[in-house]
């Protein structure tokens, strides 16, 4: 029988050459794990979601360029510790946003910048419109109404699971888009957030 890490070199090897079957089942087997152990670091479970969503979008980005020797389990909670204390570091260098007038601050973003994000705006909703129908609800609830996974998992009558795969390659297909159209990933979210204003 083989080992895990055996299983492992197998699917990662799969998903080298592309294969999204093998990445979901990548994901599936360590999201919740690498959740838990984020969640030690960051404690909070918004954040942690996001944090190794965000890991996973990376680890398929860059499945051509990535290089391993210990492993995938040990390459993805190194990963997810570095960015769970990279969220820590720059947590710290922000403004407190209780100090700061949102109204001033996002009448000043839109003046700056009002046209720019209308049309990244535009080009953002037609690349969410083109996510498959049940992807693209789970995304919309999440990303754009607010709503918690357990929110979305009950309203759709899906699991938990299946809400963090969705919003998983939702996440996937975006970032490769923005890629494609040399939009910075961090932009789209400024402006993905605009989209809720």
């Amino acid at each position: 029988m083989k080992d895990s890490g055996a299983i492992d070199g197998e699917l990662w090897s799969k998903i080298i050459q592309d294969d999204e079957k093998a990445f979901n089942i990548v994901f599936e087997k360590y999201f919740f794990s690498l959740c838990k152990f984020c969640h030690q670091i960051v404690k909070e479970v918004e954040v942690t979601e996001e944090l190794v969503s965000d890991v996973f979008v990376r680890l398929w980005l860059n499945r051509h360029s990535i290089q391993f020797k210990s492993g995938l389990k040990p390459y993805l909670f190194k990963s997810v510790k570095n960015a769970s204390l990279n969220y820590l570091r720059s947590s710290r260098s922000l403004v407190n946003i209780e100090e700061v007038n949102e109204t001033t601050l996002v009448s000043d973003v839109k003046s700056d910048s009002g046209l720019i994000h209308e049309e990244l705006n535009n080009e953002i909703l037609q690349m969410i419109n083109a996510l498959p129908p049940q992807q693209g609800l789970v995304f919309k609830l999440h990303k754009l109404e607010g709503q918690s996974q357990a929110e979305i998992a009950e309203t759709l009558s899906i699991s938990i699971k299946t809400v963090q795969n969705h919003l998983c390659l939702a996440l996937k297909y975006l970032s490769e888009k923005c890629t494609i159209y040399q939009y910075d990933f961090s932009i789209w979210i400024i402006a993905t957030f605009s989209l809720l204003i």
